[in-house]
Order: structure tokens, then sequence, then C-alpha cells
């Protein structure tokens, strides 16, 4: 039984419903990512190779962007939608990939995304064995005294006087795997077909 050849051509030579859920979406609304959300804060450098850690992570936590680790390295999710966000995570790797494993809540008091994971970082370390020299004429003799010291520099927040102090201690702990790192990353691999 064949179709009314009125109903062919209406089908064929309609025009779709803008209001339509279906038509939204063809008509360049993105379907993973909120349409709303701007493009690329303000803040953000031009090119990715300008981007830093902090920026970076911030720009993965607001965008919701699902990144894979595999054995050739981390991959960005839909990467041809962010080419500048792939870039920075190839840039910051380790410290993505440190971010990922220990899969941290917002920062809070207003701390950027890197200071929180090196933070949380720096408190799952095991007390090192000798001294460790975070950079010439600076170690840490007392681990405990040191964690006291950086938990009160952090309460006190971004703000204050010691914040990049605080910074600059937790990249330099973090910078010294050989001494502190207490656990192999694990990677996951692709299951043979």
């Amino acid at each position: 039984m064949s179709a009314p050849s009125s109903l062919v051509s209406g089908l064929l030579h309609s025009t779709p419903d803008a209001s339509a859920p279906m038509a939204r979406h063809l008509a360049g609304y993105s379907f993973r990512f909120d349409p709303s959300a701007p493009e690329r804060p303000a803040d953000l450098p031009a090119t990715a190779a300008d981007w830093t850690a902090a920026q970076t992570l911030g720009e993965l936590r607001r965008r919701g962007a699902r990144v894979d680790r595999s054995s050739r390295g981390l991959r960005l999710r839909h990467a041809h939608r962010l080419p500048q966000l792939a870039e920075a995570i190839a840039q910051h790797e380790r410290l993505v990939s440190t971010w990922l494993d220990l899969n941290p809540a917002a920062p809070p008091h207003g701390w950027d995304e890197e200071t929180g994971v090196l933070l949380r970082y720096v408190r799952g370390l095991e007390v090192p064995k000798a001294p460790l020299s975070l950079r010439p004429g600076v170690s840490v003799t007392d681990w405990e005294r040191f964690l006291d010291s950086v938990e009160g520099r952090f309460e006190q927040g971004p703000e204050a006087p010691c914040a990049e102090g605080l910074r600059r201690d937790l990249r330099d702990v973090y910078g010294q795997p050989a001494q502190t790192e207490i656990r192999q990353i694990p990677v996951r691999r692709a299951r043979a077909a």
C-alpha cells in the first residue's frame, strides 16, 4: 500500500518547528556542554601554552569535561570542541593526573584548583625519612611542623600575605616525587577485543 502523494510531498517540503527539541539541537545548540556557558573566560590567555595549572584545572571543573587515562597518557573527551583545553592538559599532564587520582571537591576558602589538589597531595604523603629539600637554602626537617604550617596558612585564605609562600612550598614538595611519592598511579588499559 502506498502513501498518499500529498502526505509524502508535505513531509518532504515541510520546515521544522524551531521550538521542537530536535530542531534546537540541529540549530547549533551543544548536546554535551551548556550552551549558555561562555566559550572562554576573560581571564584565560589566548593560547593554551600560556595557561597555568590552576587555570587548566579550573576550566576542567567549570566545563565538567571528562578526561580519560590510557597507556598513552591523558585524553580529553570531545577534544575537537575544546582544543585549547586539550593542549593545556597535555602541558600539565602530571598535575591533571594527580587531580584525577585524588578526585578532589572544589577547594574551600576561595583557593584555586591547583592549590587544592597540591594540598590534598601533600596531606597524603608519608613522613620523609630524610630532610626534604624544597629549594636552595630551604629544607623541611620536621614534617609534622611543616604540615601544621601549611594547614594554618591554608586557613588564612588566598588573600593573606602568606598565600604565595604556601603555593610555592606546595609546588616545591610536589616537584620532589623521588623523595616523597607513596604510590603508583594506576593506568587503565583498554580491553583486548
